[in-house]
């Protein structure tokens, strides 16, 4: 469902994006939504790519 949401949003999904979907995964799929609605890419990815 994440990775549907982030195509169907950005249109594509590139490396920086699939980084987040593990962390993504752990919010409830309301979370999910909202931040897949609301937040931008950046900061998507600002949020959600785990540290290294």
């Amino acid at each position: 469902m994440i990775e549907a949401g982030l195509r169907i949003r950005f249109s594509t999904i590139d490396a920086a994006l699939t980084a987040t979907i593990p962390t993504l995964m752990t919010l409830s799929q309301e979370d999910v939504m909202q931040v897949l609605l609301s937040a931008s890419r950046e900061e998507i990815i600002d949020r959600f790519t785990p540290s290294p």
